[in-house]
């Protein structure tokens, strides 16, 4: 390695920083690409989020060929980029914001027209159905709980 001229000075040797190991807790995990990036990219990211959602959306009601009311369609479309924040001058937390709205508005879209009817039942029914499950399961045979089959099941 040769030295550096007089006066310069010589770059310091390249260190990686390496998670560490800490006894009884869980290993460190990279810091997130997310908090890194600029407000810029954040905000281009949850719009690109937002336009991922409504196109796969729109995938799925036209895949479904049935008959969704154009009117429904237009009102939920309407509804998710009624408070659009300005493309360029907004910031990150609107368009998140806006992404998490637009979910919303798209998951009660969906479970109101493709959702199933939940049965709803107390407690003390499935607590009887699992009870009756138990009385009517076989019983072990002696033998076999303690680890030794049976003759007739070695065969």
């Amino acid at each position: 390695m040769s030295t550096p001229p007089e006066g310069a000075v010589a770059p310091a040797p390249a260190t990686a920083v390496l998670p560490v190991a800490r006894p009884g807790l869980p290993p460190e995990l990279p810091p997130s690409p997310y908090r890194s990036m600029s407000d810029a990219a954040r905000s281009a990211l949850w719009r690109r989020r937002l336009h991922e959602a409504e196109a796969g959306l729109t995938t799925f009601l036209v895949s479904r060929r049935d008959e969704v009311h154009p009117t429904d369609w237009f009102a939920l479309q309407s509804a998710v980029s009624a408070d659009l924040p300005e493309e360029r001058s907004a910031g990150a937390p609107e368009w998140q914001r806006v992404f998490f709205r637009g979910k919303a508005l798209t998951e009660r879209f969906l479970v109101s027209r493709y959702g199933e009817p939940v049965n709803r039942y107390d407690q003390s029914s499935a607590r009887e159905r699992l009870l009756r499950l138990i009385d009517t399961a076989p019983e072990p045979h002696a033998a076999t709980a303690a680890g030794t089959a049976p003759e007739e099941a070695r065969q």
